[in-house]
């Protein structure tokens, strides 16, 4: 009889969780022009460095390294970089379960989960269209923090 009253708020607890984490996917410049040979996009010329040293989202990549191809010609940009790649991806997912037990076989589950539990900012991948005026920017961020409680009874 003494522990039910410590059992009723220490016992029961549960924690579980969810962490991704990925790399960044390699980024593909396209947008060179509307020559359209041989049934596809012309690509740009890279004309120098698309690295820089420090990354922001309006200006991921170095977009003063890439230029127009000449008229139905083949630009010189790869399919994809390899080694030029969009913002990875890392988030945690937490829930926390606490069970009471009730008489009759009766059990009560009370749920908190909470996803991007750190809310940490996931981008996604910046803009690789030449002709955009967003060229190279980010726009758009994967969703904030958010908590969500649940009661369950169980019979």
């Amino acid at each position: 009889m003494g522990h039910a009253p410590v059992n009723s708020v220490a016992g029961g607890w549960q924690v579980s969780g969810i962490t991704s984490l990925k790399s960044g996917i390699p980024l593909g410049i396209t947008g060179g022009g509307n020559s359209n040979l041989f049934g596809g996009n012309q690509r740009p010329n890279v004309i120098g460095n698309p690295h820089l040293d420090h990354k922001t989202i309006n200006e991921w990549f170095n977009t003063q390294a890439f230029a127009p191809a000449a008229p139905y010609t083949f630009g010189d940009v790869p399919r994809y970089f390899s080694n030029l790649r969009a913002p990875g991806y890392a988030n945690w997912d937490t829930a926390i379960e606490k069970y009471w037990y009730l008489p009759k076989e009766l059990r009560l589950q009370g749920r908190a989960e909470f996803y991007n539990v750190f809310n940490h900012p996931n981008f996604y991948a910046p803009d690789t269209n030449l002709t955009d005026g967003s060229f190279g920017t980010i726009r758009q961020a994967f969703g904030s923090r958010s908590i969500q409680f649940a009661m369950k009874l169980y019979w």
